[in-house]
């Protein structure tokens, strides 16, 4: 048995080797020599549990300390952790102390706080004697009164400069509008968030419609209550209106059709002529009338011998019926500022369309005869 066993040193038979009763002995020895008792196995069982138990203990205290300085470290950091406090202090000038204390006050750090009181405008926070800080809404306002109620709890975080409410303990509501002014079917609340409520007003269609003009009655229309959508009310005259309105002239949309005789009234043409002496020919007026109202006035001189000369002036309306030849009497004032009356004959004659002839006073006396001022009336 050249070979042993390499943990033992057993000898070991070969494989067509006789193996005799000493040999067998030998291997038994060995094996009695190497092998441990029950109380020798026990002692080191033993010790190597107690080694372990120690090395367990070591590494768990390790790392039962590293976690308690983590926990540590995370508390004192109050940008990760927010801590709760009860707030003291008066109305708008609050404090708060928290444990651990606050190290530092930097942007970024938290703290919730029940408020002890309601505010009654804006408000300050002092955490733990860093110095107060305004207190304001998120678009950078300050609070108004009434925001932060008593027994509330709020959040706020600190940007640097000021301390944001990050939400409120309540909504509240301040509308004032009434179920009359909410369309009929639509859900609203006004100043309870806890009530649902419905409004009334009456939804009705468009309101859009022409109003025609017929007569000296004014068309109106009459526009619901409630709420009506964009709507276009046009006012147009009626087109048998057209009679009414002076031709040439659009009203309303509607073109004019009337004429001054056809609406009752009398059409009229005035002019001047130049200075003549005694008579004077008005042609090529081409007049859409044959006159029967003239009105004219004109002034004229006499010499009424010597030196002595007078002014007068003609003044007289003619009513022309079924003749064309016309006279009147002539009023006349001398230039002295003596007034007086003389009968004379002044006249008109060819009295067309197309115009008249004026004839005034003759002889010898009549000297610097003016214009001939006229209105010749349908």
């Amino acid at each position: 048995m050249p070979e042993q066993s390499a943990r033992l040193g057993i000898p070991l038979p070969l494989g067509n080797e006789n193996v005799s009763r000493q040999a067998i002995r030998e291997m038994l020895q060995a094996v009695d020599e190497h092998a441990e008792t029950i109380p020798g196995a026990q002692a080191k069982a033993d010790a190597a549990e107690a080694a372990a138990k120690s090395y367990a203990d070591s590494a768990a205290g390790s790392a039962a300390g590293a976690v308690a300085s983590a926990l540590a470290a995370h508390k004192a950091d109050f940008t990760q952790q927010i801590p709760y406090a009860m707030t003291a202090g008066s109305a708008n000038a609050y404090t708060a102390s928290t444990t651990p204390a606050l190290p530092s006050l930097v942007a970024g750090v938290a703290i919730t706080v029940k408020f002890h009181a309601a505010n009654t405008g804006a408000s300050s926070l002092n955490w733990n004697g860093k110095g107060a800080k305004s207190i304001r809404n998120p678009d950078g306002t300050n609070v108004g009164s009434g925001d932060l109620s008593s027994g509330g709890v709020y959040t706020l975080r600190y940007d640097g400069t000021n301390f944001i409410l990050q939400g409120k303990g309540e909504v509240k509501l301040t509308g004032d509008a009434t179920d009359a002014n909410v369309l009929s079917g639509k859900i609203y609340y006004n100043t309870d968030p806890k009530t649902k409520r419905i409004g009334t007003m009456p939804n009705n269609p468009s309101q859009t419609a022409t109003l025609q003009i017929t007569g000296s009655a004014k068309p109106t229309k009459s526009i619901p209550a409630g709420y009506v959508p964009p709507s276009t009310i046009t006012a147009e005259l009626a087109t048998a209106l057209a009679n009414k309105i002076i031709a040439g002239n659009t009203i309303g949309g509607v073109a004019g059709t009337a004429t001054i005789s056809s609406l009752g009234g009398l059409r009229q043409v005035s002019g001047v002529t130049p200075s003549f002496p005694e008579s004077y020919t008005v042609s090529g007026l081409a007049l859409p009338f044959q006159p029967r109202i003239i009105i004219y006035n004109r002034y004229w001189q006499a010499y009424m011998g010597g030196a002595s000369s007078y002014g007068y002036t003609d003044y007289c309306i003619f009513v022309a019926l079924s003749i064309n030849t016309l006279s009147c009497l002539y009023r006349v004032r001398g230039d002295t500022g003596t007034a007086s009356y003389y009968h004379s004959t002044h006249y008109l004659s060819n009295i067309t369309p197309d115009g008249f002839t004026y004839h005034g006073p003759v002889g010898s006396n009549v000297k610097n005869g003016g214009p001939l001022n006229y209105t010749l009336i349908e």
